[in-house]
């Protein structure tokens, strides 16, 4: 079997990388069950959420992380807003700090 061209692999590089973000900007109207003359039927709440699902966010994050892509904490917005998030949820943890959550495993 013949190689791929460098041209042909970087076509399908750059497909992928659509693909992905395509899949994470999808968005899904969020209904709810309400009960109309004693049946339920799913109405909509008027919200969309995004609808990937988490093993294709673990897909484009290995996408990225094995393309050498790293991102710069302070410089963007979005990274900066996901590292506050996550140190909040980390603060609110019943564990607190993930080290020493991580080191319980190990006694």
């Amino acid at each position: 079997m013949k190689k791929a061209s460098l041209s042909k692999l970087e076509e399908l590089h750059g497909k992928i990388a659509n693909v992905l973000c395509e899949l994470i900007e999808e968005e899904e109207e969020v209904m709810e069950l309400q009960e109309i003359d004693g049946q339920l039927e799913q109405q909509s709440t008027g919200k969309m959420r995004k609808c990937v699902s988490p093993a294709m966010m673990a897909q484009a994050v290995n996408f990225v992380h094995k393309n050498g892509v790293v991102a710069d904490l302070e410089g963007n917005k979005d990274m900066k807003r996901l590292n506050e998030t996550l140190k909040a949820k980390q603060k609110h943890s019943r564990m607190g700090d993930g080290k020493i959550a991580a080191m319980e495993d190990y006694k």
